[in-house]
């Protein structure tokens, strides 16, 4: 592995040491190459060969869509392309048959949070986990999980000081009352090796990517969202 070719893919590196990437993370070339192809395609309308443009933006997503399946251990049909992780949320919220006396958990710092003016018309209560020296006790989130619960809410890592949870040990406290496990990796994916089969989760955000804001985000696997209805 050649680090300094790698860090010359990224031209902020150049005078920067760059370390927040919790907040927004640099993009490298490729994806700024990539960015103007798309624009030059939509603003000449010159898809390539006999396609149509939609149709190369298709092919184009699909080819996507399977190399993040193949990255995170997923089906190519279970990954779906959102405008960003507060999207692929409210696509979880809106498929989800809620019931009154439902209940949602999630650690209380949260960055997109289950607590939603929808879920209050329906009569689900949030149930925040308190959140202590910058550590959510695995004890206290089986606490507040029991057989009403729908959905518990984790991010695999915290972007608030890097805080990891054991994603295996929430699925099977989650699993044991019925509910789903619904993961926020965005500061995990790329830095930490993923599989969502061995970690069990139901449903996974993650965002950005390394992408421009409003570029398509990846929410996986939705295998399970069915089963939710």
């Amino acid at each position: 592995m050649d680090i300094d070719s790698i860090r010359a893919d990224f031209p902020g590196l150049r005078e920067w040491t760059y370390l927040d990437n919790a907040f927004i993370c640099l993009y490298p070339r490729q994806v700024r190459e990539g960015y103007d192809e798309f624009l030059d395609q939509w603003m000449n309308f010159s898809p390539k060969g006999a396609k149509t443009i939609l149709g190369e933006w298709l092919d184009k997503a699909n080819h996507v869509r399977g190399m993040i399946a193949d990255f995170v251990g997923a089906a190519a049909n279970e990954i779906a392309l959102t405008t960003c992780t507060g999207s692929g949320l409210n696509i979880v919220i809106n498929g989800t048959k809620w019931e009154k006396g439902d209940n949602v958990v999630f650690p209380e710092y949260e960055h997109n949070p289950m607590d939603t003016t929808m879920l209050r018309r329906y009569g689900v209560e949030s149930r925040p986990v308190k959140v202590e020296k910058g550590r959510v006790e695995l004890s206290d989130l089986e606490k507040a999980v029991d057989d009403r619960t729908k959905i518990v809410q984790v991010s695999q890592v915290s972007y608030v000081n890097g805080f990891r949870f054991d994603l295996k040990e929430v699925s099977d406290i989650a699993h044991d009352h019925g509910a789903k496990v619904l993961v926020d990796s965005t500061q995990a994916l790329g830095a930490l090796a993923t599989d969502v089969k061995e970690e069990k989760v139901d449903l996974r955000l993650c965002g950005p990517l390394q992408v421009p804001d409003g570029a398509c985000r990846p929410c996986v696997p939705l295998r399970q969202l069915g089963a939710s209805r």
